[in-house]
Protein backbone atom coordinates (compact mmCIF):
# COMPACT_ATOMS: atom_id res chain seq x y z
CA UNK A 1 0.00 0.00 0.00
CA UNK A 2 2.80 2.51 0.73
CA UNK A 3 4.60 1.71 -2.60
CA UNK A 4 1.98 2.50 -3.89
CA UNK A 5 1.03 5.93 -2.52
CA UNK A 6 4.60 6.77 -3.78
CA UNK A 7 3.96 5.68 -7.08
CA UNK A 8 0.65 8.28 -7.09
CA UNK A 9 2.81 11.13 -5.23
CA UNK A 10 5.68 10.94 -7.71
CA UNK A 11 3.70 10.45 -10.95
CA UNK A 12 1.52 13.54 -9.39
CA UNK A 13 4.82 15.36 -9.09
CA UNK A 14 6.16 14.43 -12.44
CA UNK A 15 3.06 15.44 -14.49
CA UNK A 16 2.88 18.75 -12.38
CA UNK A 17 6.80 19.98 -13.02
CA UNK A 18 6.66 19.12 -16.81
CA UNK A 19 4.66 20.61 -19.88
CA UNK A 20 3.13 18.05 -21.91
CA UNK A 21 3.31 18.81 -25.67
CA UNK A 22 0.66 20.82 -26.90
CA UNK A 23 -1.88 18.41 -28.14
CA UNK A 24 -4.77 18.86 -26.40
CA UNK A 25 -7.57 22.04 -26.32
CA UNK A 26 -9.12 21.36 -23.14
CA UNK A 27 -9.17 23.60 -20.53
CA UNK A 28 -7.52 22.73 -16.83
CA UNK A 29 -9.04 20.50 -14.52
CA UNK A 30 -11.98 21.35 -11.84
CA UNK A 31 -10.46 22.44 -8.21
CA UNK A 32 -11.17 19.87 -5.63
CA UNK A 33 -14.21 20.01 -3.73
CA UNK A 34 -14.66 22.27 -0.97
CA UNK A 35 -17.78 21.79 0.92
CA UNK A 36 -19.10 24.55 2.97
CA UNK A 37 -21.97 25.25 5.20
CA UNK A 38 -25.10 25.55 2.67
CA UNK A 39 -28.13 26.69 3.84
CA UNK A 40 -30.75 24.31 1.71
CA UNK A 41 -34.62 25.30 0.76
CA UNK A 42 -35.64 22.02 0.28
CA UNK A 43 -37.85 20.94 2.67
CA UNK A 44 -36.40 16.91 2.58
CA UNK A 45 -33.34 17.65 3.94
CA UNK A 46 -32.22 16.56 6.77
CA UNK A 47 -31.41 19.60 8.10
CA UNK A 48 -30.75 23.21 6.99
CA UNK A 49 -26.95 22.90 6.97
CA UNK A 50 -24.69 20.47 5.37
CA UNK A 51 -20.60 19.95 6.00
CA UNK A 52 -18.69 16.96 5.32
CA UNK A 53 -16.56 15.83 8.29
CA UNK A 54 -16.04 12.26 7.23
CA UNK A 55 -13.56 11.51 4.72
CA UNK A 56 -14.44 7.93 3.79
CA UNK A 57 -18.28 7.45 4.00
CA UNK A 58 -21.57 9.69 4.08
CA UNK A 59 -25.20 9.20 4.39
CA UNK A 60 -27.47 6.04 4.06
CA UNK A 61 -29.97 7.60 2.38
CA UNK A 62 -31.12 9.99 -0.64
CA UNK A 63 -34.30 11.57 -2.65
CA UNK A 64 -35.46 10.90 -5.78
CA UNK A 65 -38.33 13.02 -6.22
CA UNK A 66 -40.30 12.53 -2.85
CA UNK A 67 -39.16 8.93 -2.44
CA UNK A 68 -36.53 7.87 0.36
CA UNK A 69 -34.23 5.50 -0.59
CA UNK A 70 -32.41 3.55 2.03
CA UNK A 71 -28.76 2.69 1.38
CA UNK A 72 -27.20 0.00 3.80
CA UNK A 73 -23.61 0.79 3.14
CA UNK A 74 -21.61 4.25 1.60
CA UNK A 75 -18.23 4.61 0.83
CA UNK A 76 -16.51 7.50 -0.50
CA UNK A 77 -14.54 6.72 -3.71
CA UNK A 78 -12.39 9.45 -3.44
CA UNK A 79 -11.25 11.53 -0.28
CA UNK A 80 -10.73 14.51 -2.72
CA UNK A 81 -14.12 14.30 -4.78
CA UNK A 82 -18.00 14.11 -3.53
CA UNK A 83 -18.65 10.92 -4.88
CA UNK A 84 -20.07 7.64 -2.73
CA UNK A 85 -20.52 4.02 -3.77
CA UNK A 86 -24.04 3.34 -1.69
CA UNK A 87 -25.27 -0.17 -1.47
CA UNK A 88 -28.98 0.25 -1.30
CA UNK A 89 -31.25 -1.68 0.54
CA UNK A 90 -33.79 -4.00 -2.00
CA UNK A 91 -36.25 -7.18 -0.84
CA UNK A 92 -34.48 -10.45 -2.27
CA UNK A 93 -37.65 -10.82 -5.09
CA UNK A 94 -35.87 -7.55 -7.05
CA UNK A 95 -32.91 -10.85 -7.37
CA UNK A 96 -35.42 -12.91 -8.75
CA UNK A 97 -34.86 -12.79 -12.52
CA UNK A 98 -38.29 -13.31 -13.77
CA UNK A 99 -39.20 -10.54 -11.43
CA UNK A 100 -36.68 -8.43 -13.04
CA UNK A 101 -37.91 -9.09 -16.44
CA UNK A 102 -41.51 -8.41 -15.52
CA UNK A 103 -40.69 -4.71 -14.53
CA UNK A 104 -38.64 -4.15 -17.08
CA UNK A 105 -41.65 -5.21 -19.63
CA UNK A 106 -43.79 -3.07 -17.12
CA UNK A 107 -41.45 0.13 -17.77
CA UNK A 108 -41.65 -0.17 -21.12
CA UNK A 109 -45.27 0.03 -21.11
CA UNK A 110 -45.50 2.48 -18.11
CA UNK A 111 -42.41 4.10 -17.85
CA UNK A 112 -43.77 7.13 -15.88
CA UNK A 113 -43.52 4.36 -13.01
CA UNK A 114 -39.87 4.76 -13.15
CA UNK A 115 -40.31 8.18 -11.20
CA UNK A 116 -43.02 6.79 -9.37
CA UNK A 117 -41.04 3.93 -7.51
CA UNK A 118 -37.49 4.93 -8.57
CA UNK A 119 -36.14 2.32 -5.82
CA UNK A 120 -37.56 -0.64 -8.34
CA UNK A 121 -35.38 0.17 -11.22
CA UNK A 122 -31.60 0.95 -9.84
CA UNK A 123 -29.36 -1.30 -9.35
CA UNK A 124 -28.28 -2.60 -6.03
CA UNK A 125 -24.58 -0.33 -6.42
CA UNK A 126 -25.14 3.04 -7.32
CA UNK A 127 -22.83 6.41 -7.53
CA UNK A 128 -24.04 9.56 -6.02
CA UNK A 129 -21.88 12.57 -7.60
CA UNK A 130 -22.83 15.64 -5.19
CA UNK A 131 -22.80 18.76 -7.06
CA UNK A 132 -19.72 20.87 -6.03
CA UNK A 133 -20.01 24.39 -4.23
CA UNK A 134 -20.37 26.85 -6.64
CA UNK A 135 -20.20 24.48 -9.29
CA UNK A 136 -24.22 25.12 -10.51
CA UNK A 137 -23.20 25.63 -13.99
CA UNK A 138 -21.34 22.67 -14.31
CA UNK A 139 -24.03 20.98 -12.85
CA UNK A 140 -26.11 21.49 -15.10
CA UNK A 141 -23.67 21.22 -17.93
CA UNK A 142 -23.12 17.53 -16.67
CA UNK A 143 -26.77 16.48 -16.50
CA UNK A 144 -27.34 17.92 -20.32
CA UNK A 145 -24.69 15.79 -21.20
CA UNK A 146 -25.56 12.51 -20.04
CA UNK A 147 -28.90 12.94 -21.41
CA UNK A 148 -27.37 13.97 -24.60
CA UNK A 149 -25.42 11.00 -25.00
CA UNK A 150 -27.95 8.41 -23.82
CA UNK A 151 -27.38 6.33 -26.52
CA UNK A 152 -23.10 6.06 -25.04
CA UNK A 153 -24.45 5.23 -21.58
CA UNK A 154 -23.82 1.60 -20.28
CA UNK A 155 -20.58 2.03 -23.56
CA UNK A 156 -18.09 4.93 -23.11
CA UNK A 157 -20.19 6.85 -19.91
CA UNK A 158 -21.95 5.52 -16.94
CA UNK A 159 -25.74 4.73 -16.67
CA UNK A 160 -27.62 8.31 -15.85
CA UNK A 161 -30.43 7.37 -13.86
CA UNK A 162 -31.50 10.73 -12.27
CA UNK A 163 -31.32 13.50 -10.17
CA UNK A 164 -31.52 12.84 -6.62
CA UNK A 165 -31.06 14.96 -3.06
CA UNK A 166 -27.92 13.97 -1.27
CA UNK A 167 -26.27 14.96 2.09
CA UNK A 168 -28.22 18.51 1.62
CA UNK A 169 -26.78 18.84 -1.99
CA UNK A 170 -28.27 18.36 -5.30
CA UNK A 171 -26.68 14.83 -7.05
CA UNK A 172 -26.36 12.63 -9.71
CA UNK A 173 -27.10 8.92 -9.59
CA UNK A 174 -24.85 7.09 -11.94
CA UNK A 175 -23.42 3.21 -12.56
CA UNK A 176 -20.80 2.20 -11.09
CA UNK A 177 -18.04 1.22 -13.10
CA UNK A 178 -16.20 -2.11 -12.69
CA UNK A 179 -12.86 -0.83 -13.70
CA UNK A 180 -9.68 0.66 -13.18
CA UNK A 181 -8.41 4.59 -13.66
CA UNK A 182 -5.54 5.01 -16.30
CA UNK A 183 -3.93 6.38 -13.36
CA UNK A 184 -4.27 3.52 -10.81
CA UNK A 185 -3.34 1.24 -13.78
CA UNK A 186 -0.09 3.41 -14.17
CA UNK A 187 1.45 0.91 -11.48
CA UNK A 188 1.17 -2.02 -13.25
CA UNK A 189 4.23 -4.15 -15.05
CA UNK A 190 2.89 -4.03 -18.63
CA UNK A 191 5.08 -1.43 -20.62
CA UNK A 192 5.24 -3.44 -23.95
CA UNK A 193 4.25 -1.68 -27.41
CA UNK A 194 1.39 -4.04 -28.16
CA UNK A 195 -0.40 -2.81 -24.75
CA UNK A 196 0.33 0.59 -25.68
CA UNK A 197 -1.35 0.14 -29.05
CA UNK A 198 -4.43 -1.11 -27.35
CA UNK A 199 -4.54 0.51 -24.83
CA UNK A 200 -4.44 3.82 -27.59
CA UNK A 201 -6.93 1.90 -29.87
CA UNK A 202 -9.28 1.92 -26.68
CA UNK A 203 -9.14 5.56 -26.18
CA UNK A 204 -9.80 6.27 -29.76
CA UNK A 205 -12.82 4.43 -29.52
CA UNK A 206 -14.27 6.22 -26.63
CA UNK A 207 -13.63 9.85 -27.69
CA UNK A 208 -14.49 9.16 -31.49
CA UNK A 209 -18.32 7.92 -29.90
CA UNK A 210 -18.06 11.75 -27.80
CA UNK A 211 -16.89 12.76 -31.31
CA UNK A 212 -19.56 11.35 -33.31
CA UNK A 213 -22.39 13.26 -31.09
CA UNK A 214 -20.30 16.36 -31.32
CA UNK A 215 -19.09 16.27 -27.79
CA UNK A 216 -15.81 18.16 -27.06
CA UNK A 217 -15.14 16.55 -23.06
CA UNK A 218 -13.22 19.49 -22.05
CA UNK A 219 -11.25 18.21 -18.93
CA UNK A 220 -9.58 14.70 -19.78
CA UNK A 221 -7.16 13.16 -17.24
CA UNK A 222 -6.04 10.23 -16.23
CA UNK A 223 -8.42 10.44 -13.24
CA UNK A 224 -12.08 10.32 -15.07
CA UNK A 225 -10.78 7.42 -17.64
CA UNK A 226 -11.73 4.04 -16.99
CA UNK A 227 -10.61 0.74 -18.70
CA UNK A 228 -12.87 -1.66 -18.33
CA UNK A 229 -12.29 -5.13 -20.16
CA UNK A 230 -12.32 -4.30 -24.04
CA UNK A 231 -13.16 -0.92 -23.81
CA UNK A 232 -12.30 2.57 -21.87
CA UNK A 233 -15.52 4.44 -20.24
CA UNK A 234 -14.66 8.14 -19.36
CA UNK A 235 -16.46 10.41 -16.50
CA UNK A 236 -16.39 13.98 -15.37
CA UNK A 237 -18.62 15.82 -18.38
CA UNK A 238 -18.75 19.29 -16.17
CA UNK A 239 -16.77 20.73 -18.90
CA UNK A 240 -17.83 19.08 -21.69
CA UNK A 241 -18.98 21.47 -24.19
CA UNK A 242 -20.82 20.90 -28.17
CA UNK A 243 -18.58 21.20 -30.98
CA UNK A 244 -17.41 19.75 -34.37
CA UNK A 245 -17.91 16.11 -35.11
CA UNK A 246 -14.92 15.73 -37.68
CA UNK A 247 -12.55 13.35 -36.02
CA UNK A 248 -9.29 14.99 -37.56
CA UNK A 249 -8.33 18.05 -35.66
CA UNK A 250 -10.62 17.70 -32.81
CA UNK A 251 -9.84 18.42 -29.53
CA UNK A 252 -11.18 15.22 -28.98
CA UNK A 253 -8.62 13.79 -30.85
CA UNK A 254 -5.29 15.62 -29.28
CA UNK A 255 -6.55 14.09 -26.08
CA UNK A 256 -6.22 10.97 -26.69
CA UNK A 257 -2.36 11.37 -27.61
CA UNK A 258 -2.12 13.64 -24.30
CA UNK A 259 -3.32 10.88 -22.03
CA UNK A 260 -1.11 8.71 -24.04
CA UNK A 261 1.85 10.92 -23.03
CA UNK A 262 0.49 11.30 -19.38
CA UNK A 263 0.10 7.27 -19.01
CA UNK A 264 3.72 6.92 -20.27
CA UNK A 265 5.07 9.63 -18.32
CA UNK A 266 3.96 8.14 -15.19
CA UNK A 267 5.00 5.14 -15.85
CA UNK A 268 8.52 5.94 -17.57
CA UNK A 269 9.18 8.93 -15.51
CA UNK A 270 11.91 11.39 -16.10
CA UNK A 271 13.49 9.16 -18.42
CA UNK A 272 10.27 9.31 -20.51
CA UNK A 273 9.94 12.91 -20.00
CA UNK A 274 13.32 13.69 -21.07
CA UNK A 275 13.46 11.00 -24.45
CA UNK A 276 10.20 12.03 -25.40
CA UNK A 277 11.10 16.13 -25.47
CA UNK A 278 14.70 14.80 -26.66
CA UNK A 279 12.51 13.38 -29.89
CA UNK A 280 10.44 16.11 -30.12
CA UNK A 281 13.73 18.94 -30.04
CA UNK A 282 15.34 16.87 -33.05
CA UNK A 283 11.60 17.08 -35.24
CA UNK A 284 12.02 20.11 -34.68
CA UNK A 285 15.31 20.73 -36.11
CA UNK A 286 14.84 18.25 -38.82
CA UNK A 287 11.58 20.25 -39.52
CA UNK A 288 13.53 23.78 -39.43
CA UNK A 289 16.61 22.52 -41.70
CA UNK A 290 14.20 21.30 -44.02
CA UNK A 291 12.36 24.70 -44.36
CA UNK A 292 16.14 26.37 -44.59
CA UNK A 293 17.00 23.91 -47.65
CA UNK A 294 13.96 24.38 -49.32
CA UNK A 295 14.14 28.07 -49.37
CA UNK A 296 17.31 27.44 -51.39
Amino acid sequence: MHGHHDHTMNCENLLNSHSRPSLSLSGPSPPLALTYPLPSSNPLSMSCFTQEFDAVSGPLEFYMGHKKIIATNCDRVDPDRTVYRLTLKKPWIFNNIHVSNAIERLINFLPSLKAIYPQWFLPSIVILKKQKFGWNEEFETEKRMYRYLKPLQGAFIPYFYGEAFYDGSPAFVLSEIRGERLYDSTARPENDDDFLDILEAKLEEAFKGLTKYGVIHGDPTLHNIFEVDDRIMITDLEQAELGSKIWEGNPNNGSVRSLMWDFQACRGGTNFILESNKREMMEMMEYTATNHSNRF
